[in-house]
């Protein structure tokens, strides 16, 4: 998206017509499905109705997207004369858009929609990015949980899954992903242990596991959108009594189910 990009619409096409004007060479009426106002999302507005024309680019050789009438796409324009701001600011959006919104690409392939916006648009369901919302995300917390709570070599000493992404608040402005609660690994008998993280979907959790109440260390979680990537920590108990805890707090574009178990080797 451009500096003068100052608003983003989820529109339906209706018509697309030669302007008189020769500084674009499509008037491009639509039905507007939602709406994003200012230059990015945090100044969204409520999803507007109504029809109204956006000066575009779909001729031959200028950058543009082929548009169909009847489907529906994000615009992104210059709100003071509804120009695309650039000409490859469309992005298609179909049902595959709204299992995954990254597969919507513009033109040239050099940006893709992100779940805040998609959310803020209203293209899926707005949450707070603590619950998966699409299929794919769902049996991603899925296979994570299971993973969790797999008692094949004995139940875990404690167990947590959960999904994390950027979310929106009550006025829908994007919100970064939240940290984990914390959560209490003691008290434990003396011994080694296998603190196992796992994290499938993109992006990163950073771990900080305390212990002793004053000694915390930091382990990198790699997310992996293929499989489930798996971090382990190995930990020495000489005093059941020490207090310890961890927590995973997430980069910011984090969109990944995540969770972690801890073993008695």
């Amino acid at each position: 998206m451009s500096e003068a990009t100052e608003a983003m619409y989820y529109a339906r096409v209706v018509s697309c017509a030669v302007p008189e004007s020769t500084t674009y060479d499509t008037d491009i009426t639509v039905e507007v499905l939602g709406s994003a106002v200012g230059g990015s999302a945090d100044s969204a507005s409520q999803p507007a109705s109504g029809q109204f024309t956006i000066h575009g680019y779909t001729a031959e050789g200028a950058g543009g997207p082929e548009l169909t009438i009847g489907d529906e796409y994000v615009f992104f324009v210059a709100q003071n004369d509804m120009q695309m701001t650039p000409a490859q600011s469309v992005f298609p959006v179909d049902d595959e858009t709204r299992e995954r919104p990254a597969s919507s690409a513009n033109a040239d392939g050099s940006m893709t929609l992100d779940v805040p916006l998609a959310q803020t648009l209203g293209i899926i369901e707005a949450t707070d990015g603590t619950s998966p919302v699409t299929d794919e995300d769902v049996k991603r917390l899925e296979r994570v949980t299971a993973l969790t709570q797999d008692d094949t070599n004995g139940e875990p000493v404690v167990a947590s899954a959960w999904w994390r992404a950027p979310g929106v608040d009550d006025e829908n402005n994007p919100t970064p992903p939240q940290s984990t609660a914390i959560s209490d690994l003691s008290p434990w008998d003396p011994g080694t242990y296998v603190l196992q993280a796992y994290c499938y979907g993109t992006g990163s959790y950073d771990m900080e596991l305390t212990r002793d109440e004053n000694d915390t260390q930091h382990y990198a979680v790699a997310c992996s959108a293929d499989e489930v990537a798996v971090t382990s920590v190995t930990i020495e108990v000489a005093d059941g009594d020490e207090a310890a805890w961890v927590q995973f707090i997430p980069g910011e574009m984090t969109s990944a189910a995540a969770g972690f178990r801890v073993d008695k080797a």
